[in-house]
């Protein structure tokens, strides 16, 4: 990927070289005209510039040598041409090159030049170009200053873009220094009008902005909310760098929330981006993006093949804040790999670079403060000796003050050492005693579940030993209706003390075992009717549970006694899910059917069916049609949080 780089750059150069030297042919043949030779010096540097601003994030130090052959063709122009083009490119190359320093006093060239000449647009163009420069290099309060300018302008000239990109930067700023709620307010005014004028970029940008607020927050449900809207944007737009952004952002914010799978299908995708692109700060920005994710997966000798890959280009092209990003993802490779040797080198690194950052910061800080400066030298060289002098006449006390403090120090060390050793040995006490309260309590609901099963149980016994001293017809159908009721009941408590679960049973297998059982009270024969289930896996509460199969054994008890008379083949279907906060309960079955007015409305098994359906605030339709298909649908249950994350 590399030579094919260079050659195209080669060949790009060539190209432009071959230009020129054909326009200065032309200027030759000219016969001496003073506006032909103009124009021929006008056309090269117009070439230069559009070859200049295509190397600008891939070759920046390209980009400066192609400014300084237009400075040469433009030093024997007068007036000048595109002189200010020239200072504006000479910025942002040196950004992209890390010389900040130079970038910005290019930049300060522009605007005044602009601003003598009451050009508005420009003036608050190049203002937003300095907010962000200050903004990489952390200095806030300058950063704010130039964007503030920007927007006051914007809004004079009624540019709406510019307001958009200027309302989005504050509220990036605002977020910088913790005012989340002042910069959603900014953010969510730049969306608004971005969406009204559909400017898609300027409204992925602003999505992409509100996410990183609720980020810092954190927010993170919110933050990947809003990172998708730009994605959906973004990939409507032809704009690889925009596509690059937002597959980086999803992949961080999924590492953040733990979803690694998502995380590393960002990260690819960034990679795969990067490598069409063959910009050097993207690729090392991807790279740096994998490594950590490795780091996560904990393939760490994968994550330090991948960091070491980093190329001194791709290195060199980086900011002082992304290059702390690298060595401080190296840094950490290399302590999970237990190389604290290299672990050391790379953590030298990020704190020379920590330091150099801040060092940029305080110097931006002191060009501030130079006018003011040079206006008091006076008083602030006596107040300079002044403090010398107090400094002189303090350093004793100040030695004596330094060791009580030290002293001092130490011995609240000492306290909250031992204070703290006790909070930690209570906390760790209370946490074993509350450990065996609830494996006790566990215990107890068991033995509970157990005695009312065994309680049932012995109720059906009592039913059955009741049932053969009986010969009405009608008092043993009840006895042996009431037995089948009480069964399964009992059921459910048998699947809760032997189950880790105390409190929720398995629908699929306990309507399993409850039909089973039903099958054999009315001795179905085998291939006679048989039963379909559809019961998605929940665990639901055992209030829920209760009625739900007392209901069911209703049902199921009328298909096998009436609907398939005759010894007659069929089929019992039962559908048991959870759609739409509500519960769906289906009970069909291809038997003879009946008639619906003929339905007893007095029956006991009726009525127990209608309390139960109120119960849990539900509702049934009964439809007679090749068969009877009963539906029910319950908004009051509880599903147990294994049904939610199984």
């Amino acid at each position: 990927m590399k030579a094919n780089s260079s050659l195209n750059l080669i060949s790009h150069n060539t190209l432009i070289i071959f230009f020129i030297g054909v326009l200065f042919t032309f200027k030759i043949h000219a016969q001496g005209s003073p506006v032909a030779e103009n124009q021929l010096e006008k056309d090269s540097i117009n070439v230069l510039l559009n070859e200049a601003w295509s190397l600008a994030r891939v070759h920046p130090d390209k980009s400066l040598q192609i400014l300084g052959r237009i400075d040469s063709i433009n030093s024997i122009l007068e007036p000048k041409h595109k002189e200010d083009v020239v200072w504006y490119y000479y910025g942002v190359f040196y950004k992209n090159n890390n010389q900040f320093g130079l970038s910005e006093q290019y930049f300060n060239k522009y605007e005044d030049y602009h601003f003598k000449k009451d050009n508005k647009w420009q003036v608050a163009s190049v203002n937003m170009v300095k907010a962000n420069l200050f903004s990489d290099l952390g200095n806030y309060e300058k950063s704010t200053e130039a964007a503030t300018l920007a927007l006051k302008i914007y809004e004079a000239i009624s540019d709406t873009s510019g307001i958009v990109n200027a309302s989005n930067k504050m509220g990036y700023l605002l977020s910088e220094i913790k005012r989340y709620d002042d910069a959603l307010k900014h953010l969510k005014f730049s969306t608004k009008l971005a969406k009204i004028n559909n400017l898609k970029s300027d409204e992925a940008n602003s999505y992409t902005n509100t996410a990183l607020v609720y980020e810092k927050i954190p927010k993170l449900d919110s933050a990947i909310k809003y990172y998708r809207k730009a994605y959906k944007i973004g990939e409507s737009l032809d704009d690889s760098y925009s596509k690059f952004n937002n597959r980086f952002n999803l992949s961080n914010i999924h590492q953040l929330m733990k979803n690694i799978d998502s995380a590393v299908y960002y990260g690819q995708k960034t990679v795969e981006i990067s490598k069409s692109l063959s910009v050097p700060s993207l690729s090392a920005a991807a790279k740096r993006l994998l490594t950590d994710l490795n780091i996560e997966q904990g393939n760490i000798e994968e994550a330090l093949a991948i960091i070491e890959s980093i190329s001194q280009d791709e290195m060199k092209s980086l900011g002082i804040r992304d290059q702390i990003e690298n060595y401080s993802v190296k840094t950490k490779a290399y302590k999970q790999k237990g190389d604290f040797k290299k672990a050391f080198e790379s953590l030298e690194f990020f704190k020379m670079l920590n330091d150099s950052l801040i060092g940029e910061n305080a110097l931006n800080k002191i060009n501030e403060l130079q006018i003011v400066y040079d206006t008091e030298k006076k008083e602030q060289q006596i107040a300079l000796l002044d403090l010398e002098n107090k400094n002189s006449r303090l350093q004793i006390s100040r030695k004596n003050r330094t060791i009580l403090i030290v002293s001092l120090g130490l011995l609240l060390i000492t306290i909250l050492s031992i204070v703290l050793y006790a909070i930690i040995r209570k906390y760790l006490k209370q946490k074993k005693a509350l450990a065996k309260a609830l494996e006790e309590k566990s215990l107890l609901l068991k033995e509970i579940h157990h005695r009312v099963k065994n309680n049932l149980q012995l109720v059906s016994s009592l039913l059955t030993l009741q049932g053969q001293s009986i010969t009405d017809d009608v008092a043993l159908k009840a006895i042996t209706e009431g037995k089948s009721r009480v069964r399964s009941m009992a059921l459910i408590h048998q699947d809760l003390y032997q189950t880790e679960n105390i409190t929720a049973v398995s629908a699929q297998t306990y309507l399993l075992k409850l039909c089973k059982e039903l099958f054999d009270t009315y001795n179905v024969r085998n291939n006679q009717i048989v039963l379909k289930t559809n019961i998605e896996p929940l665990h639901i509460d055992v209030d829920t549970l209760i009625p739900i199969g007392l209901i069911i054994n209703e049902l199921i008890t009328n298909s096998l006694k009436y609907a398939f008379s005759d010894d007659r083949m069929g089929t019992i279907e039962i559908d048991l899910k959870e759609e739409n906060n509500l519960l769906k309960l289906n009970v069909r079955d291809n038997g003879v059917g009946y008639d619906l007015e003929s339905i007893s409305t007095t029956s006991f098994g009726n009525k127990l069916i209608k309390s139960l359906i109120q119960q849990l605030d539900g509702n049934i339709e009964t439809k007679i049609e090749n068969g009877t298909h009963i539906s029910m649908e319950f908004k009051d249950y509880k599903i147990s949080r294994e049904s939610k994350n199984p």
